[in-house]
C-alpha cells in the first residue's frame, strides 16, 4: 500500500487533501453478490458506455487507460472536452478491497467488505473540496453510477448462477486490471494453503 500512496503522492503531488471536507458524505450499501465481482467491475471500463450514459459524456473513453501496479491497480480518463484535455478522474484499486477515486471537486473512498458468499457492503464515503464547483451536484452524479455499478454487478451474480453460463477469455485491452486482480487472488489464497498444510 505504500508503494501506491508514495505513486499517488507523485501523480497528483498538488491534490488539495488539506481543503478536502472533514465530514464526508456517506453511503452504505448491501449487494446481493459475491465481493470479487464488485471489485472486477471496478477494475475494467469496457462496460462504462453502455452502462454510465452521463459519466460517458463526460469523459473521453477513448483515453481510458488502465496501470497495473505492485498490489494495485490505476485506471485513468480524461475529460470529453477536447479543448480542455485535462483528466477527469485516477481510480486507484488497493487490493484486494479498497478503491481512492480521485476527481477535481474533491475524492471518493470504496471500502468493499464480504458478508456472506452472496453478500457485500459497501462503504462509500466522498470528500468534496470545501468551495468546489459543483461539488454537490457531482457527489449526486457519483452516487448515481454506483447505483448503475450495482445493478450490474447484482446481474451479473444472478447471471453466473445459470447453468448455461461459461466462462470467457480475458480481453487484453480492458481486462488487465481483473486479469491482475485473479492473479493476486490465486497467489493468495495457494499461500494460504500452504500456510495451513505447513501448520497441520
Amino acid at each position: 500500500i505504500f508503494n501506491i500512496l508514495a505513486q499517488i503522492d507523485k501523480i497528483l503531488p498538488d491534490f488539495p487533501y488539506s481543503s478536502l471536507s472533514e465530514t464526508p458524505a456517506r453511503n452504505e450499501y448491501l449487494l446481493d453478490c459475491h465481493w470479487a465481482l464488485y471489485c472486477e467491475n471496478y477494475l475494467e471500463g469496457f462496460h462504462v458506455p453502455f452502462v454510465h450514459k452521463g459519466l460517458s459524456k463526460e469523459i473521453n473513453n477513448q483515453s481510458y487507460k488502465t496501470q497495473i501496479l505492485k498490489n494495485g491497480v490505476l485506471q485513468y480518463v480524461n475529460k470529453s472536452n477536447i479543448k480542455d484535455n485535462s483528466f477527469y478522474a485516477y481510480y486507484y484499486w488497493i487490493f484486494p478491497n479498497i478503491m481512492f477515486n480521485f476527481y477535481n471537486w474533491g475524492l471518493s473512498v470504496n471500502i468493499v467488505e464480504p458478508m456472506a458468499i452472496d453478500q457485500t457492503r459497501v462503504r462509500f464515503l466522498s470528500f468534496p473540496i470545501n468551495r468546489a464547483k459543483a461539488s454537490v451536484s457531482s457527489t449526486s452524479d457519483l452516487v448515481r453510477v454506483e447505483r448503475e455499478d450495482q445493478e450490474v454487478v447484482e446481474s451479473v451474480c444472478k447471471g453466473m448462477r445459470s447453468r448455461y453460463y461459461d466462462s470467457g477469455r480475458y480481453s487484453p485491452n480492458h481486462e488487465r486490471g481483473v486479469h491482475y486482480f485473479h492473479q493476486l487472488m490465486g497467489l493468495t489464497l495457494n499461500q494460504e494453503v500452504k500456510i495451513y498444510v505447513i501448520q497441520a
